[in-house]
């Protein structure tokens, strides 16, 4: 009795060593170690935009499946949005101290238009105060209900805007072929505050910048973020309108 006893003891260590050892230790430990792993990313996000040096980039539907994978290790890591990551709750993973991006995104603007900055500042301040952007950011990346925008009483000009559509969920093609997105929204609703037409043109994320410069267009969005010394700008920024934070999640062991 005795004897079968210790045997049932050593086939369940060996059973647990066995399945521990199916699931590889972590690899990922910083946001350097990315590099040439592979990693997860939801259908949609902006992560694959940041993730240049990654090995493979496999993209995800469901925030769940996607962080399991990370926890079964078929994935080595998957980089998303803070708030989508905290609102899935998985176990066994958890997010790196170090987000592989946490900046904010502002509108450029030629430097010859001031009183279009302070105007557009002026318009994201009454959107904020309203609760607008938050609403529409949790829209986007939480599926939380669409928010109202505000209604323009009278239109007396347009404005254009510059977008690359190639960065959801902030500026991309929708189904119908139509430039949608957070971005387009935002801007659209800064117009009916302050009584313009949006007119949208869609270009190369390189030409963003010098299309303001120049004149081509009033407004461009498209992750821009100020430089240290934006007196050395070729634009001005407004005030920023979001923060995009990026985290890498990893698992637990």
């Amino acid at each position: 009795m005795k004897k079968t006893a210790i045997a049932l003891c050593l086939l369940a260590a060996l059973l647990l060593t066995g399945c521990g050892g199916k699931v590889p230790k972590n690899p990922v430990h910083s946001v350097g170690d990315i590099a040439g792993k592979t990693v997860g990313v939801l259908e949609g996000s902006v992560s694959p935009a940041y993730l240049e040096g990654a090995g493979r980039v496999a993209k995800y539907a469901s925030a769940g499946t996607m962080l399991g994978d990370v926890k079964n290790a078929a994935l080595d890591c998957a980089v998303l949005d803070k708030a989508v990551y905290e609102k899935a709750k998985t176990r066994g993973v958890r997010a790196l101290r170090e987000p592989l991006v946490d900046k904010t995104f502002h509108i450029a603007i030629a430097w010859e238009n001031p009183d279009l900055v302070k105007a557009v500042n002026g318009a994201l301040a009454k959107l904020a105060e309203a609760g607008y952007l938050d609403a529409l950011e949790r829209a986007y990346l939480l599926g939380e209900a669409m928010p109202q925008a505000p209604q323009a009483e009278k239109v007396s000009g347009t404005l254009t805007l510059a977008v690359t559509a190639e960065f959801p969920p902030y500026s991309y093609f929708d189904e119908n072929g139509e430039v949608a997105g957070m971005d387009i929204d935002i801007a659209r609703a800064v117009c009916n505050l302050l009584g313009a037409d949006l007119e949208i043109k869609v270009i190369r994320p390189d030409e963003l910048l010098t299309n303001v410069q120049y004149g081509k267009v009033d407004l461009a969005m498209g992750g821009l973020t100020p430089p240290d010394d934006e007196g050395g700008s070729i634009v001005q920024y407004t005030k920023a309108y979001t923060r995009c934070v990026q985290v890498v999640v990893v698992r637990r062991k």
